[in-house]
């Protein structure tokens, strides 16, 4: 009976070492709306993509990093700059290297925003400085900038022999700044956000997986990005504002 209890005991303390005294975030589900087109009856309105910045503070607790195959053992998840850190328990040497290959920057922000306006029809530029010394250069009469003022996100790495797992859920919020270049004058400022999830897993070899978390793991803070931006892109009155 001693002998059941000291098992009994010894998993219930290895249990609670993997689940370790991290929370998960708590993600917000939102609604990826679809964007208003520049219809060909309209004409967009020259725009200048001032900055994409992110700005949530270096070392911010964002969520949690999950290991194990059912993504209990939990550790702080932190941003720093376009990379992630964690605090608190060791992480796996499979969950450290799958962690660092994930890096996102504000140029990759930048062109999530550029790819989606183009979708949309909408006549926007990226640096206002190369396009005075253009030849084609066209006046333009706004500039936006998009700041990220929240994000969160649970990851979940896990790998045994021969089969991995990848997966997460990311939420970021967005404040939107139009300025008039006449005026110099703030002429609309909107919060919008967005969510993504992701689910990679397989049976392929470590040169697949690598390549896929690379993309797919940097893939779904870009893609909540993507979906705060299309929600931009749905509200009426930007549309009206920038549309002709």
């Amino acid at each position: 009976m001693k002998q059941y209890i000291t098992i009994a005991i010894i998993v219930s303390l290895s249990f609670l070492y993997l689940v370790g005294c991290s929370s998960t975030a708590t993600i917000k589900h939102i609604e990826t709306k679809e964007p208003i087109p520049v219809s060909p009856q309209e004409k967009s309105k020259p725009l200048i993509l001032e900055k994409i910045v992110v700005d949530i503070g270096k070392n911010t607790d964002i969520g949690s990093i999950q290991q194990t195959l059912f993504c209990m053992s939990s550790t702080d998840l932190h941003w720093r700059d376009g990379r992630f850190d964690y605090s608190r328990q060791p992480l796996s040497i499979f969950t450290t290297v799958a962690l660092s290959n994930i890096r996102v920057s504000n140029d990759d922000f930048k062109q999530v925003f550029l790819d989606e306006t183009n979708k949309a029809n909408y006549d926007i530029k990226l640096d206002k400085e190369s396009l005075i010394y253009n030849p084609n250069y066209v006046h333009y009469e706004y500039l936006i900038s998009g700041t990220i003022i929240e994000m969160q996100a649970n990851l979940c790495f896990w790998q045994s022999t021969g089969e991995w797992l990848r997966k997460g859920e990311v939420y970021m919020k967005v404040d939107w700044t139009i300025i008039s270049h006449s005026d110099e004058k703030n002429v609309y400022e909107i919060m919008t956000e967005g969510t993504s999830i992701v689910e990679l897993k397989g049976k392929k070899s470590t040169e697949t997986r690598i390549i896929a978390e690379r993309s797919g793991m940097n893939d779904i803070f870009l893609n909540a990005f993507a979906s705060a931006t299309k929600n931009l892109l749905s509200d009426r009155t930007f549309h009206n504002l920038i549309v002709q």
